[in-house]
């Protein structure tokens, strides 16, 4: 026994958009022709490089260019501006206080509750305390701000984790930057890199800040870093 049924307009209009439903849908997820991917950043807050958006926890990069265009003469000025992450400091470029998602709220200044990394490797002491105060800016490559717990690394990360990342051994620019600013701040730095080889290289890199009392007395500094890589 067959049944007829028929279908008015309506009917017929939603019989049309389900049969074309998943041939739509199969049109939208493949790519365009010639279509680019753009903003890629390459993170490695889980020790393996991968994409921003397919590491499975709340992070930040700030790559090189942004660091150039801070003209930063501390971490505090690279980091401001980023989401869920409060950075200050009472004393220039000394006693940098950074909080994330409200951890580190108990130190008056450096960082608490917070894992530092350079490279890879920890810079923060057992009672989980922190400083910024000698890390050479003017050699920063990347910086990556991972918001949240996390044992990934270490104890001490309740909060999250910073990792500064230099610039590559293998970096053969030479280069030389001088700068000037309000308060008496003058900055010097320079870097030389040579290749021994294939895969020897050698980076040496001197920095100089000095700043003069600002707005408060006695908060004057005069800092020199010398670093020297091999890779």
């Amino acid at each position: 026994m067959h049944r007829h049924v028929r279908l008015g307009p309506r009917g017929l209009l939603a019989a049309a958009a389900l049969a074309a439903g998943p041939a739509a849908a199969g049109a939208d997820a493949t790519p365009a022709a010639g279509a680019e991917e753009n903003d890629v950043i390459t993170v490695t807050a889980s020790r393996v490089e991968r994409r921003a958006r397919e590491v499975p926890a709340a992070i930040s990069a700030i790559d090189a260019k942004r660091i150039e265009q801070s003209q930063m003469l501390n971490v505090k000025d690279a980091v401001t501006g980023t989401p869920g992450v409060l950075i200050d400091s009472k004393n220039g470029g000394y006693d940098v206080r950074l909080i994330i998602r409200g951890a580190g709220q108990k130190a008056n200044y450096g960082v608490r509750e917070i894992m530092v990394l350079r490279d890879g490797v920890p810079m923060t002491d057992p009672d989980s305390f922190s400083r910024f105060d000698f890390i050479d800016t003017q050699d920063i490559e990347r910086i990556e701000i991972t918001r949240g717990p996390g044992s990934l690394y270490a104890g001490g990360a309740a909060g999250g984790t910073v990792h500064i990342i230099s610039r590559s051994v293998f970096d053969a620019t030479n280069r030389v930057r001088l700068g000037l600013g309000a308060h008496g701040a003058r900055t010097a730095h320079a870097r030389y890199g040579w290749m021994a080889g294939e895969s020897d290289a050698l980076a040496l890199s001197v920095s100089r800040r000095v700043l003069g009392n600002a707005w408060r007395h006695w908060n004057k500094f005069d800092t020199t870093q010398i670093g020297l890589k091999h890779g």
